[in-house]
């Protein structure tokens, strides 16, 4: 399957975002600076790419990093949800979907532990 040049944008930008949450140790001001300097990526493409991006960097990444890839997406999920601008529906169904990746993260660490 190859990835539309949009889709592998989104998924860029998904990587920037956390690094970007990760750098700043989630403080909202720089995060939200982040945010309205690349308003015109954060939409329904983003949306898209979000749960694809997040488990590949899940199967890239040693065990040790996946625990701050989790906080920094529900950190994002709470910013995000809290960003105002002209697409606060598509804002929202990102927190949503963010929140919904993250406790996977721990979901698949429990289900090697567990041997299922």
């Amino acid at each position: 399957m190859s990835v539309e040049p949009s889709e592998q944008n989104a998924a860029q930008f998904l990587v920037e975002i956390l690094r970007c949450i990760g750098t700043h140790q989630g403080a909202s001001a720089p995060v939200y600076q982040f945010f309205t300097a690349n308003q015109t990526q954060l939409n329904d493409r983003l949306l898209q790419a979000l749960p694809q991006t997040v488990s590949a960097l899940l199967n890239q990444l040693p065990e040790a990093q996946k625990q701050p890839i989790a906080a920094a997406l529900i950190t994002f999920g709470r910013l995000i949800q809290d960003f105002s601008s002209a697409q606060s529906e598509v804002h929202l169904e990102l927190a949503i979907t963010a929140y919904q990746q993250a406790p996977q993260i721990q979901g698949d660490k429990l289900t090697r532990k567990l041997g299922l």
